[in-house]
């Protein structure tokens, strides 16, 4: 085999411009392959990005599904009524099922939410039956009632 020493000169220049040529475009392609791979990178991570954000959206919004279902039941299990449930349920406090139920009971005894059970506080008129007259709106009885309270 012959070397390239022992070529012309003519074709020695020639070797050396075609190696210098190629050493040229493998920089050129190891630039632009490094480029892609760079560009690839950056938009896959923002891809990435993108799904782990909406990922953790829908996780939040799984998390808070269940926190209200949870509530829910935990007034149903108290024995609230269907059409007090709703917000009934807004006001609980807590975030385990055990919480929930405990604090439901709480809350039952103290807004008394019993459909069975009557309220409390009965319903009186306390001027009936006590033998009070009551003035008439108009007429003298009336006048004279404010007369009297304004000489005073």
């Amino acid at each position: 085999m012959t070397k390239v020493e022992d070529l012309p000169d003519w074709a020695q220049k020639e070797i050396t411009d075609t190696r210098a040529e190629a050493a040229k475009y493998r920089v050129e392609k190891n630039e632009a392959v490094d480029t892609a791979v760079a560009a690839a990178q950056v938009k896959f991570q923002e891809q990435l990005d993108a799904a782990s954000n909406a990922k953790t959206e829908v996780e939040s919004k799984l998390a808070g599904a269940i926190l209200e279902t949870s509530k829910l039941k935990a007034a149903l299990g108290a024995g609230i009524p269907a059409d007090k449930v709703v917000e009934f349920s807004d006001l609980l406090k807590g975030d385990t099922d055990e919480e929930l139920k405990s604090h439901a009971t709480e809350l039952k005894k103290l807004f008394n939410v019993d459909p069975g059970k009557p309220s409390t506080v009965p319903a009186v008129d306390p001027s009936q039956g006590s033998g009070n007259e009551s003035l008439p709106l108009n007429g003298d009885p009336l006048v004279r009632a404010v007369e009297a309270i304004v000489r005073r």
